[in-house]
């Protein structure tokens, strides 16, 4: 099964130009202000959607100078980049807290991927070089990413000035580290790989794992309990690192097991664009339930949200068996939803199209 994803000459392009403009001040200060108002707790999906517009036209305002077809995709990927900022935060908040202040987010701080993902591990090495990081933040880092000569000297560092640190609570790779440097007749690196990383006693960490920097140490029935357990929140950059280090045999046991998994976090951007072929290999694997699950979460989690995935939605309806369709189509009030999706014009919905899809979807 092929599901690398490679970017087009443009789309690097275009997220070299948004990586520049995250830094630019004024376009920082823009994103940064706006995001005050797109709190989903304070803000409906419409109104989100609107003001991602208006936040997009601003921007692109600023950039006059780009050629159509590179400006087209700028618009299109702003959105998804400065959602990999809002997840990362999310994810390393506990220890980097100080970062998000009052909705302010320093973009300098980021590495990207010419994927438009952020590089979470150069990002990481970035702050774990950096003194203006609490030494004890950038030690829990290293672990969290395996960064070994990082973890060593910031732990003689932390000794020689008295700092102490708890690995309880935190995740497993600090746990692991934390175990074996500080007691001398501690068990072997393999051994206590095999204690602290059993996904049958670790409970959901204070800070995600980093799993793909252990993942080849593990156990092949360690590996497929991460994912077959849905209470671990592996990060989707983390998710598609593991796949790569999973042999071909592995990857099909775990596709069959978990095909709404895998097609859900394949759904997330920029990998949309493998999604239809991975759907169409394993779709044999699939039940009618996961079928609806799919459609319901590329309606729910991108199309409300503003993507604009309809395209996506209707190949996706074309792989479904026609006899899972017919029974797809009793839920009238769902279908009628469905039927404005399939038969809208997928290159720019309208407004009054999407006030008519929450018209729908809240009745």
């Amino acid at each position: 099964m092929n599901f690398n994803f490679v970017p087009s000459v443009v789309h690097m392009a275009s997220v070299k130009v948004v990586s520049n403009l995250l830094q630019n001040s004024e376009i920082g200060k823009v994103l940064n202000d706006d995001m005050r108002m797109l709190n989903p707790l304070h803000c409906s999906r419409r109104d989100r959607r609107d003001q991602w517009e208006l936040t997009k036209m601003k921007i692109l305002e600023k950039l006059p100078f780009l050629p159509s077809f590179i400006s087209e995709e700028v618009g299109k990927i702003i959105h998804p980049m400065h959602n990999e900022v809002m997840l990362w935060l999310n994810d390393h908040n506990l220890y980097l807290s100080h970062l998000q202040g009052q909705f302010y987010v320093d973009y300098s701080l980021f590495c990207w991927k010419t994927t438009g993902m952020i590089d979470r591990e150069q990002t990481a090495k970035k702050i774990v070089h950096s003194e203006n990081f609490d030494i004890s933040h950038r030690f829990i880092i290293a672990c969290t990413y395996f960064f070994m000569d990082e973890i060593l000297s910031l732990w003689d560092a932390m000794q020689e000035s008295g700092i102490r640190i708890s690995g309880r609570q935190i995740n497993s790779a600090v746990n692991l580290w934390t175990k074996l440097l500080a007691e001398e007749n501690a068990k072997s690196m393999e051994e206590l790989i095999k204690d602290y990383f059993n996904p049958a006693q670790i409970r959901q960490p204070r800070i995600l794992l980093r799993l793909s920097s252990y993942f080849r140490f593990l156990p092949l029935e360690y590996r497929m309990g991460y994912f077959l357990n849905d209470g671990f929140g592996v990060q989707a950059d983390d998710f598609y690192l593991c796949l790569y280090q999973m042999n071909e045999s592995e990857c099909f046991e775990f596709f069959r097991a978990k095909p709404v998994f895998v097609l859900q976090r394949f759904l997330k951007w920029p990998f949309q664009s493998v999604f239809i072929k991975l759907a169409t290999d394993i779709s044999r694997h699939m039940v009618f339930t996961d079928f609806k699950a799919i459609l319901d979460h590329i309606f729910n989690d991108f199309i409300l949200e503003g993507y604009n995935y309809f395209e996506l939605f209707k190949e996706f309806w074309n792989i479904i068996p026609d006899h899972y369709q017919s029974e797809i189509r009793k839920d009238e009030t769902k279908f009628q939803i469905w039927k404005l999706i399939l038969n809208c014009d997928s290159k720019k919905p309208t407004s009054e199209f999407f006030e008519t899809l929450d018209q729908f979807h809240f009745q």
